[in-house]
């Protein structure tokens, strides 16, 4: 009974506030009958939970895999071979000995913190991985509570305007791929580009008796960004770009390519033919707009990851799992 009703506490507090699509998908491969709507939802998995036909640590897979996931900022790193092999032989044995000891292979946490917390550190998959929650309470309008004007005892009128209060929970995260010589920062989508030098350098002081991001090399997106666009253009690579911005590396202006369409520009002959007398070694990108086409169940969907040379970061602005991130990244990698 105390799993079962664990249960229910995650998918009131963290399960429903994922993507319907997701939910949809965790439902169905359990065989059970997704519905279309929240509350259906909900019935449907407490009747699973209760029933035994979903389980608690079926729960905390699914948590893992799917929440904050998309909907934020990345920043990818070439990590030296021997932090990577550190990474695959000591990993645990330098967690155990520090601070966070009773974090390794932690239970993905339910909490809400005021302030970011590190909520779990953990090796599997080949990877490494360092998780950060904090909660937020927010609001949004809700005009079927409204209250309409009226007089009150002052002799004056009011009227008021509803707003719903929920919580939210923010995910940051850096996970070391040893196999790829790789490593992510991920950062919430709500956050500042401009602050994220201090809030890295802060999570990586509190990790460093482990994994020293420190050490490692930023990957270099305004490289990325014409080797990409090149390879988009010889049709080498599943997607699109629809905004391309090209910096002259002298300093005396830039140059934009952009569609106006749900096509890449690379499909007008005249945009093509503009784009190929530019000068490679000339120009760095600054920016960038691609469009990954990602599949989910049987709904195909073009997915917009923007590439920004100011920070060198990478923009994911809808929710996605993590293999769907992961299949975007280790494409990008490949440029970097």
């Amino acid at each position: 009974m105390n799993d079962i009703r664990k249960a229910q506490r995650l998918v009131d507090e963290i399960i429903l506030s994922q993507k319907n699509m997701y939910i949809k998908e965790l439902l169905r491969n359990h065989n059970i009958p997704a519905g279309a709507t929240k509350s259906q939802f909900k019935e449907h998995l407490d009747t699973a939970i209760s029933e035994g036909t979903i389980t608690l640590d079926d729960l905390k897979k699914w948590v893992e895999e799917t929440e904050g996931w998309g909907d934020e900022h990345i920043y990818l790193y070439r990590v030296p071979k021997r932090i990577c092999a550190e990474v695959s032989t000591s990993a645990e044995a330098r967690v155990m000995r520090g601070n966070f000891g009773h974090l390794w292979n932690a239970a993905p946490s339910i909490a809400f913190p005021s302030k970011r917390k590190l909520t779990g550190v953990g090796l599997a998959d080949d990877e490494l991985r360092f998780v950060w929650h904090q909660g937020a309470i927010l609001e949004e309008r809700a005009p079927e509570k409204d209250i309409e004007p009226r007089e009150e005892y002052d002799g004056e009128t009011y009227s008021y305007k509803a707003y719903r209060h929920f919580g939210l929970r923010n995910v940051t995260r850096i996970v070391v791929r040893p196999a790829q010589k790789l490593a992510a920062v991920f950062l919430p989508g709500s956050s500042e580009p401009a602050g994220h030098g201090v809030e890295r350098a802060s999570i990586a002081a509190e990790i460093a008796e482990v994994f020293r991001l420190n050490d490692c090399t930023l990957c270099s997106v305004e490289d990325a960004i014409p080797r990409i666009e090149k390879e988009v253009i010889q049709a080498k690579v599943p997607l699109q770009t629809r905004h391309t911005r090209l910096s002259d590396k002298g300093g005396a202006g830039y140059i934009e390519f952009v569609s106006t369409t749900k096509a890449s520009y690379t499909q007008s002959t005249n945009l093509l033919e503009v784009r190929s007398a530019v000068r490679d070694s000339a120009f760095t990108g600054t920016g960038a707009n691609f469009y990954f086409k990602l599949k989910t169940g049987e709904k195909t969907r073009d997915i917009r990851v923007n590439l920004y040379a100011d920070f060198q970061r990478i923009r994911l602005f809808v929710k996605l799992s993590r293999d769907e991130v992961w299949q975007i990244l280790d494409l990008i990698a490949r440029f970097v």
